[in-house]
């Protein structure tokens, strides 16, 4: 028929308390406590005249009434007779589980809804509905009475389904025991405990606390549970979910309740030979008055919230053991080892755990607590320097001895603060910061460099893209080395990097005004308008590459490209920043400059040095190579180094005055000695596990080589052990071969390219320069940079033809970078990061040899 709905569907969606029964107990009522004060009432039945007037009524309804409303009008007619079989089915259940009344009237009730629904209330017409409306309406001292009668007695239990005719609804009847008496533990611990823990919670949270409205509701509380009968307080703690016992935590916890013991104490009945203080009643105080705590018994609401705050404690207590049944193990395992690189490591994942718990459960009990701050206190005094901390928090001295990983780890691991971890912050951030002192040099040299560059009249593109690009190099380089150390919290913020790098421009401009060569009057606004210019192009290209890496083929050279594009942004916003300082007061109100489009060869420059194209007019970047044509580079990075090929040599060189003796590949002592063709920085952690960091710069010469290369190589030693030898035979020019090989491969796809797409593969020999750091798991970290000066190239047109390419090596160079990870042993390598490319090329004249 059209219009009639299905009867369990629509009509009951919004079904309302007045489409039910109007008996929560039916017409039986609470045959217990019928005439006690707070027992449900019976709901009186209707007359013979009422009876037939509902009779006329729905005769009329029916008769005017079309298809679709007398659907929904049978299906609410059904709902409301299910909720009255409901109501005195629960009336039934209240009485006592020997009367022989109560039972048959629970076996009829029984069999009737289990015969309408198979024993299920939701198949039902507003059956599920009425039994959480009708438990939700009862009060405590009902819920009680069905917990004690037939539902919590299983031989009376029994001997009602035994009642139940006819026997094959007996499973049926069960069901819907089992159904009514889950839904009454809820509705108990709803109104017996729950309710009056959230009305508990926001009186502890007020300032000040309510002492009389609290002391009612623990009294309630305290009444509700001996109601129940034993010592059910944990059992319904236990419905809890991990947020609401966090939430009462957060309260309840010991340390938390001065407060409200105060308050509580406050309304204390005295002893009787106590005098009581004198106090107007009614006053109000913002703290509580420790003059008005009257001496005397505990209320029995003291008594109550002592109770609460251990049975919570008890119950999270419970939930911590299973979660983590051990928490300071690891901990316990590095104190008795000794090295400080691994109780930092415990340190750290210790705070982690701690810090999930708290979020979990707002504090930890007092058993783990008591655990974490014991352990952590042995923790405190094993990283002391014994001569200089003996006590209070770690000093700079204590800090100094840790590697970068460990400090770091250290500094963020405030999660343990209050069990007892305690670092000087001021000496923290300046032992961070002085083992950045060389970048930082190097940095404020870059951005030296950079300001000359812009300051003349027409900037030279290429050659301020590639400052532009070293020293983003740089300071990825010094912000990656702070982070590790936790100079910046958890991670570096927008603003960490800017306060740095204007740091830096602050300190460039000043040499430069100190020798007159720093930007003037309009050349300053023109100078301002093309970083706007370039800052602005960089947002764009960033943005371009976001969208980008959504399809997937690029994900890890686009993420590695927007680091140092966001790195660049950093830079950029650090120069604008101060040179809007320096002509604030040259500039108008409301006076804004406008942003120079970079000169053409700007996005030519973008692709050399950052690999992307960029198009200003769509806003779409590119990146010339994805992410599986960068992959091709590992082939020929990882393949097994053949310890023939580099014998082992042994050297003798100077560290720092001693002559020391050093087992090496031979082909890293050619290359380091007699082509001067190699440079090398070592960071990590030595044996003892304190800091070790060294470097052996480019360019280094003459008497200075020797000395050098010997720190280089005892900070190698001191921190690779036996994997030193074998790093040496990596880092040397044979991985120089290794990536020329990898850019033959490439074929086509290859990056380094002249105006017309013809691909160019460099020729010679290039400067290598290496970074070693040691990873926390015993591997090694090294990346390799080479550089090479292009006089002569072979190009490839695409169609297998080659042919030779000269250029101005004054002016053309080719660099790829890459990183690898190295086995502890030095002998497995990995490429770890997708490599990265830059390359200037300018053809030499055709006259020219």
């Amino acid at each position: 028929m059209n219009g009639v709905r299905n009867p369990v569907q629509s009509p009951l969606q919004n079904l309302q308390r007045r489409h039910l029964d109007a008996g929560p107990l039916g017409q039986v009522g609470n045959l217990r406590f019928k005439a006690g004060p707070g027992a449900t009432p019976r709901a009186s039945g209707p007359n013979a005249l009422q009876r037939f007037g509902r009779f006329l009524s729905k005769v009329a309804f029916y008769v005017g009434a079309g298809p679709a409303q007398r659907a929904q009008r049978h299906v609410l007619d059904q709902a409301r007779d299910n909720s009255r079989r409901i109501g005195n089915l629960l009336g039934s259940l209240t009485g006592a589980p020997g009367d022989p009344k109560s039972c048959s009237r629970i076996a009829e009730g029984l069999a009737r809804l289990g015969d309408l629904s198979g024993g299920d209330l939701s198949r039902l017409p507003g059956g599920k509905e009425s039994l959480e409306t009708y438990l939700g309406e009862l009060g405590v001292m009902d819920l009680n009475a069905l917990r004690s009668g037939v539902l919590g007695d299983p031989e009376a239990r029994q001997a009602v389904l035994d009642r139940v005719d006819p026997p094959r609804l007996r499973a049926q009847a069960a069901l819907l025991l089992d159904q009514i008496a889950v839904a009454l533990e809820q509705a108990v611990a709803g109104q017996a405990v729950q309710e009056p823990l959230a009305q508990i919670r926001t009186l502890l949270a007020g300032r000040p606390v309510d002492g009389q409205a609290l002391e009612g509701r623990l009294a309630r509380l305290s009444e509700n549970l001996a109601m129940l009968g034993g010592d059910k307080l944990g059992i319904h703690l236990q419905a809890l979910s991990d947020q609401e016992l966090g939430v009462l935590q957060s309260v309840l916890h010991t340390d938390r309740l001065a407060g409200a013991r105060q308050a509580l104490a406050q309304i204390r009945e005295p002893d009787d030979e106590s005098p009581r203080i004198e106090d107007a009643p009614g006053r109000q105080h913002e703290t509580p008055d420790p003059q008005r705590v009257r001496p005397g018994r505990d209320s029995p609401g003291e008594t109550m919230l002592d109770r609460l705050s251990q049975a919570l404690d008890a119950e999270i207590q419970a939930r911590v053991d299973r979660a983590l049944p051990d928490p300071t193990r690891e901990l316990e395992t590095a104190l008795a080892g000794g090295e400080t690189a691994a109780i930092a490591r415990a340190l750290s994942n210790l705070s982690r755990h701690v810090g999930e718990l708290g979020r979990t459960y707002g504090a930890l009990p007092a058993r783990t607590a008591r655990i974490v701050r014991e352990q952590v206190t042995r923790a405190m005094e094993a990283l002391r320097d014994p001569d200089t901390n003996p006590e209070g928090p770690l000093t700079r001295d204590s800090l100094a001895r840790l590697d970068d990983h460990a400090l770091g780890r250290l500094r963020r691991s405030g999660a343990l603060a209050e069990f007892g971890l305690r670092l000087d912050l001021d000496g923290a951030r300046s032992e961070s910061l002085s083992r950045v002192e060389a970048l930082d040099q190097r940095v404020a040299e870059g951005m030296s460099g950079l300001l000359r560059a812009l300051s003349v009249d027409q900037p030279d593109m290429p050659a301020l893209m590639r400052q532009l690009r070293d020293l983003t190099e740089l300071e990825l380089q010094r912000n990656q080395q702070l982070d590790r150390m936790g100079h910046f919290g958890d991670q570096a913020g927008v603003e960490d990097q800017h306060a740095l790098v204007r740091q830096a421009v602050r300190q460039a401009f000043g040499t430069l005004d100190e020798s007159g060569g720093g930007p003037t009057g309009e050349r300053t606004r023109q100078f301002l308008g093309l970083l706007l210019g370039l800052e602005k192009q960089f947002r764009g290209a960033a943005s371009g590459l976001a969208v980008l890496m959504r399809g997937g083929d690029s994900v890890q050279g686009g993420q590695e490209t927007l680091k140092r594009i966001g790195t660049t942004q950093h830079i950029l916003g650090g120069l604008i920043d101060v040179l809007h300082e320096r002509i604030a007061g040259q500039l108008d109100p409301g006076e804004k400059i406008p942003p120079e489009v970079p000169p053409g060869p700007f996005h030519t420059s973008l692709v050399e040095q950052y690999g992307v194209r960029y198009d200003p007019d769509t806003g779409v970047s590119t990146l010339t190579l994805n992410d599986a044509m960068r992959a091709r580079m590992a082939s020929s990075l990882e393949a097994p180094i053949d310890p023939g090929i580099h014998p082992t040599r042994t050297v003798t060189l100077p560290v720092r005055g001693v002559d020391t003796e050093f087992s090496i590949g031979s082909s890293f002592l050619v290359d380091g000695i007699e082509r001067s063709s190699l440079s090398l920085s070592v960071r990590g952690a030595g044996i003892d596990g304190s800091p070790v960091r060294s470097t052996w710069p480019d360019g280094v010469s003459g008497e200075d080589l020797g000395p050098a290369m010997g720190e280089a190589l005892d900070a190698l030693f001191r921190v690779a052990g036996p994997g030193a030898e074998p790093l040496t035979r990596l880092m040397n020019q044979q991985l120089g071969g290794c990536i020329l090989e990898g850019l033959q491969a490439m074929g086509q796809d290859s990056p380094f390219r002249l105006d017309d797409g013809s691909v160019i593969l460099p020729v010679g020999a290039g400067s290598l320069h290496f970074d070693v750091e040691k990873n926390e798991d015993g591997s090694f970290r090294v990346g390799g940079t080479m550089s090479i000066p292009i006089k002569n190239a072979v190009g490839s047109d695409g169609h297998g033809h080659d042919f030779p390419v000269a250029m101005k090596p004054s002016v053309s160079w080719a660099q790829v970078q890459v990183t690898l990870t190295v086995s502890p042993d030095g002998l497995q390598v990995r490429m770890s990061e997708p490599p990265q490319f830059r390359h200037h090329f300018v053809l030499a004249p055709e006259n020219s040899v």
